[in-house]
């Protein structure tokens, strides 16, 4: 499953069919990453759409975190609470985790935000971007909610409430990371289309594939390590409902459904280059959803049984 982000239009880099500046030298490093990842040969147009997407992810990223503690709300297990003070729970290694992926998670966000390139004209993502931005791909969504877990986790030293909430998301959040990582590294990352659009990017001296490994790579190890040493094993056990969880999978999935499909209506673009084969077909737009829903349970899954291995 290949992004649009990702998806090449195999003709001239410009409409006027003039030569794209080529070479590292017609790229430049981000004041976030030391990678190439700012391409000079941006036009106006290209220029105000980066612009624009920044301002729109300044506004929505703290939407987002409370759309976080909406679905937290909702997928506690019911009278979940602390049985002791919150800072008196986390031991000083548990502090210590939660701070570095508090770190990792939120400067992940602010990589894909601000250094992940931006898109021309001749892709389909300067199309698809043109209203949500990068909202309208689901590892935005992924990284902005993992980005917020870990900040509310290591927040939750001072709020007992935050601790039912994070512990009560745990696994839904890493069932997300998991999802960006495997996705992208099975995926995409062997397609020919995302081969090529590395070696198109490359040309013009911009370090797209490094960028892009660096965005994904963490959601996974980010999941794990949450579950395994910055969570307290009894408070997950208390706070933890795998059929909430089971239910959010399905209600994010709709969720998702309908932004992209509100979206093609205004664009006339996919965010997903593979759904363009879909149509207007009921019976393969209802595969695709049972099968991202099936995932997505099956990682959340296997993200309980860490819990249910600590809790043992």
């Amino acid at each position: 499953q290949v992004s649009s982000e990702m998806t090449i239009i195999p003709s001239a880099d410009r409409s006027d069919g003039t030569e794209p500046l080529m070479g590292p030298s017609q790229a430049e490093t981000s004041w976030i990453l030391p990678l190439r990842v700012h391409w000079k040969g941006l036009n106006p147009k290209e220029i105000a759409r980066r612009s624009r997407n920044r301002w729109l992810d300044a506004f929505v990223v703290p939407l987002f975190g409370l759309w976080y503690l909406t679905q937290a709300a909702s997928v506690v297990a019911p009278g979940a609470a602390v049985s002791e003070p919150a800072a008196a729970a986390v031991r000083p290694l548990m502090l210590v985790v939660r701070a570095l992926l508090a770190a990792v998670a939120a400067y992940i966000l602010i990589v894909h935000a601000y250094a992940f390139p931006a898109p021309i004209e001749a892709q389909e993502a300067f199309a698809v971007q043109s209203k949500l931005g990068r909202w309208v791909y689901l590892t935005r969504h992924c990284l902005a909610l993992q980005a917020w877990h870990q900040m509310f986790s290591l927040f939750s030293i001072v709020s007992p409430l935050l601790t039912a909430l994070t512990h009560g998301m745990c696994v839904w959040i890493s069932a997300l990371g998991c999802f960006v990582t495997i996705q992208y590294f099975v995926l995409v990352v062997p397609s020919a289309l995302m081969k090529e659009e590395c070696e198109r990017w490359r040309n013009r001296g911009v370090q797209f594939q490094e960028v892009g490994v660096l965005v994904h790579i963490t959601g996974l190890p980010v999941a794990v390590l949450d579950l395994l040493f910055a969570k307290s094993a009894a408070e997950m056990e208390q706070a933890l409902s795998m059929s909430r969880t089971i239910a959010l999978t399905i209600l994010y999935s709709l969720v998702y459904l309908g932004i992209i499909v509100a979206n093609h209506q205004v664009t006339r673009t996919w965010p997903y280059g593979f759904m363009n084969d879909f149509g207007t077909n009921a019976g393969k737009w209802a595969v695709f959803i049972l099968k991202q829903v099936c995932i997505l349970q099956l990682l959340a899954f296997l993200s309980w049984l860490i819990v249910w291995f600590r809790t043992r």
